[in-house]
């Protein structure tokens, strides 16, 4: 169940990254903060879509705790809307540009979110190797569980050889 709300959120995350990315390309000329914001979206997509391809792979699987991978992902997601929200801000404002305070309130907001989603990136290192040590850990229990029967096939083998067979 845990795999598959990974998958959801996942899902989820992928579109809100890419209605943010193509909402900072529109205002971009209006801030020197939604360029920063645009080149850390652009270097976080293909992360992001790693990230969900990833746990579409594993949906199957029925898992009930959380994973490093959907934790993350929520974070991500609330930046996301978060910048948003902020940028669709800054787009209205494009015309009215003379509110001094509001555009410095809303370009302070911005410089935070973009510091906030530089922090989650900064961690994406970690949650990619937890996602990998994850699965290399079911792998080995996989791989464990078939030598295992293997094991008690051919222990079976050998008894079912050794027994005579009975003619008449």
């Amino acid at each position: 169940m845990a795999e598959l709300v990974s998958v959801v959120i996942g899902f989820g995350v992928e579109l809100l990254l890419q209605e943010v990315t193509d909402a900072v390309k529109q205002a971009v000329d209006r801030s020197k903060n939604l360029k920063a914001l645009l080149v850390l979206l652009e270097n976080l997509a293909p992360l992001v879509h790693f990230l969900c391809d990833s746990s579409k792979i594993g949906q199957g699987k029925k898992k009930k705790k959380s994973t490093p991978v959907t934790e993350w992902l929520k974070k991500l997601r609330s930046r996301l809307e978060e910048a948003d929200k902020v940028v669709r801000e800054c787009i209205s404002q494009g015309s009215r540009s003379w509110n001094i305070v509001k555009n410095r309130s809303t370009s302070k907001k911005l410089v935070e979110i973009t510091r906030e989603i530089n922090d989650l990136v900064g961690q994406a290192a970690l949650v990619q190797l937890g996602y990998t040590k994850e699965t290399t850990d079911e792998q080995n229990k996989i791989l464990a569980d078939m030598q295992e029967s293997l094991k008690e096939l051919i222990v079976h083998l050998r008894i079912s050889e050794d027994k005579p067979t009975s003619t008449s």
